[in-house]
């Protein structure tokens, strides 16, 4: 009895140790497993893969030969319910080479700077863009001008690259001169994958 409850704090204490520690033994993808990813989230488009250290793979896709796309692995750890548990998600880098490069084009170089990104951590290919910027900041202050621009960078990324269904939004909120709150009329939420 006793040699059996020793083995059973043993195995709970590894448990422990491997899950807490950033050991994830055998839990990596594989190569066909991004494939498989990549066919179920872009089917019909070809593509090649290639397989780099770190867990990261590029796959350039037949439509898109000068924009090779970075797919990485991400391990999560997080509390459930008590126990630690690491989960696994792939995500690429599409958003950040089809949209961020056209900020440079619609935005001014001041407004640029006020343009950040974050990636949703469960939504693999889930990004969100936020210009959140002074009012002195948005040329000539016209806002309407700006949202106007955004659509258009939208627009323009939807159809420049249509076989990415990658979700992206752009929150865009122009912050009162003041330092009162924003204006309701101030603030507008962009889906690239739902323009008109």
């Amino acid at each position: 009895m006793k040699i059996q409850h020793k083995a059973f704090t043993t195995m709970v204490f590894l448990a422990i140790l491997l899950t807490t520690s950033g050991c994830h033994l055998f839990t990596h993808y594989s190569t066909e497993e991004v494939k498989e990813y990549i066919s179920q989230n872009y089917p019909h488009m070809p593509y090649t893969i290639e397989k780099h250290i770190n867990h990261t793979w590029t796959a350039t896709f037949d439509a898109y030969p000068n924009l090779p796309i970075l797919i990485q692995e991400e391990n999560v750890n997080y509390d459930g319910g008590g126990l630690p548990i690491t989960d696994k998600f792939i995500y690429t880098n599409i958003p950040l080479v089809t949209i961020y490069p056209l900020f440079q084009k619609y935005l001014t170089d001041e407004e640029l700077n006020y343009v950040s990104y974050r990636r949703y951590l469960f939504g693999e290919d889930a990004w969100s863009f936020s210009l959140t910027i002074p009012y002195d900041a948005v040329h000539n202050h016209d806002i309407q001008n700006l949202f106007l621009r955004i659509q258009q960078l939208c627009e323009e990324c939807k159809n420049m690259y249509p076989q990415f269904n990658t979700t992206m939004n752009i929150r865009v909120e122009v912050k009162s001169a003041d330092g009162s709150p924003t204006l309701p009329e101030h603030l507008k939420i962009f889906n690239v994958n739902k323009t008109k």
